[in-house]
């Protein structure tokens, strides 16, 4: 059954518009909004629908009736702000981290439990490989956070349990 709510939210919309700039665009929006489900007792979701629709359609007008562009103004969310999932942000260790080619061989840890330090008097990388049971190896040369990650990932999987090893 239609109830004729997109016409009605459209010429409401239009109607609205040159007092836009007064009230702000969020009264604005809320305005319509709460018309719509109080004149057609919609949900809000149903009401926020109908008040898309005819911003769209007002857009599309404007290209026919050049004094709705300057009513419009800046309604709505900017082009550069739309749409996309968000790039994944790389932990800040994994971006420190030197890539495994790029890392020093390394040197044998000194008395005490203590890193040992190359000549320049920087910590030595220790390095780990990850190895399966039967002693096939998985991954080489990696840090202790990537070595331990890997080796709870497969823990947390159940595929198989993985060992952490020094690299002499």
């Amino acid at each position: 059954m239609d109830k004729g709510i997109r016409i009605n939210v459209n010429k409401k919309f239009l109607d609205t518009l040159p007092q836009r700039a007064a009230m702000g665009n969020t009264p604005f929006r809320k305005s319509i909004i709460a018309y719509t489900m109080e004149t057609f007792n919609v949900s809000l979701a149903s009401a926020a629908t109908h008040y898309n629709h005819a911003f769209q359609q007002c857009k599309k007008d404007a290209a026919e009736k050049p004094e709705l562009v300057e009513l419009l103004g800046d309604l709505g969310r900017p082009e550069d702000k739309k749409g996309g999932r968000k790039k994944k942000v790389q932990p800040a260790a994994a971006e420190q981290q030197p890539s495994t080619e790029q890392q020093p061989a390394a040197a044998p840890a000194a008395e005490g439990g203590q890193q040992a330090e190359n000549a320049d008097n920087t910590p030595a990388v220790t390095l780990y490989n990850v190895t399966k049971k039967d002693g096939t190896v998985v991954a080489e040369n990696l840090s202790f956070w990537d070595a331990s990650n890997l080796v709870a990932k497969a823990k947390k999987a159940k595929k198989g349990v993985l060992t952490m090893k020094e690299v002499e």
